[in-house]
């Protein structure tokens, strides 16, 4: 109760001039006060880091996108969703003169490391896994998050990420600097199956091909899918029961987001249930 007390009351003054090149990362609830200034928010796209060749896409990092939109002085409140700043996720604030608002700023490199007097701020629901995760919501997609040319890990960044890289980011933001960024594949040994089954979406339910429910995993337990995977956020169907109405929180081609089983893209494959180790 103390904690939520002083988040309740915390007002958090953020100046991009005294503050420039940092990175700043709260919990809900609180309020923000800021000096006028612009508000740089990615622009939610697809991107592709494994096709070598011309142009933003053969760069190894592909070239990312932003907005600028003018932001008056005053004190927030979040969440909010009637003010200009997103619920969740990344954002910047910049007094860089170079930009105006309505300008789209193309960078490779995270913006408060390249653009003078802008700082990082990162909004997430709470300080567990999942809630780390939403520190990435409204962020692109970027298959195969890598460090930049000037070094900055894409996913750690903040810049943005793949589904494995999504379930990884949040356990390296809990402190396991074993979690590595590898593919859907390649973070297995970094996890345990919860049941022996494989499960099937069947009239709305996943199943076996002997007809058995699958249990609803626990928040924080990944979906895997083969090829993508999906983290596990809300039990909003069957009660116990794995189906198309619960709720995960993944990252594919609108990048992360949140969304019902059934909406994920992959309800028709096959689903193995996991859990970190």
């Amino acid at each position: 109760m103390t904690h939520l007390l002083q988040a309740l009351l915390a007002v958090l003054t953020f100046d991009p001039a005294s503050r420039a090149g940092g990175s700043h990362s709260f919990s809900l609830p609180c309020t923000l006060s800021v000096t006028r200034c612009l508000l740089v928010l990615p622009v939610r796209d697809t991107h592709w880091n494994m096709n070598p060749g011309e142009g933003p896409r053969g760069l190894g990092t592909d070239t990312l996108r932003y907005t600028c939109m003018e932001v008056n002085p005053g004190e927030y409140v979040f969440p909010d969703p009637g003010n200009i700043f997103p619920e969740m996720g990344t954002f910047y604030l910049s007094e860089d003169t170079s930009l105006h608002p309505g300008d789209t700023l193309r960078s490779q490199e995270p913006p408060h490391l390249m653009l003078s007097e802008t700082i990082q701020m990162s909004i997430r629901p709470d300080d567990s896994y999942t809630g780390y995760l939403f520190e990435l919501i409204n962020t692109p997609f970027i298959m195969a998050p890598r460090a930049t040319p000037g070094g900055a890990q894409q996913s750690d960044s903040r810049l943005g990420t793949d589904c494995a890289g999504l379930a990884v980011y949040g356990r390296r933001r809990m402190g396991d600097e074993g979690a590595h960024y590898l593919g859907p594949r390649g973070i297995v040994p970094m996890l345990e199956r919860i049941t022996e089954g494989e499960y099937r979406l069947t009239e709305g339910i996943f199943r076996t091909t002997g007809g058995e429910p699958a249990p609803a995993p626990e928040r924080g337990e990944i979906l895997h899918f083969g090829e993508q995977v999906s983290i596990f956020l809300e039990d909003l169907g069957t009660e116990g029961i794995l189906d198309g109405e619960d709720l995960v929180i993944q990252s594919w081609f609108d990048g992360p987001h949140v969304c019902p089983v059934k909406s994920c893209g992959f309800a028709g494959n096959t689903v193995v249930l996991y859990r970190w180790r």
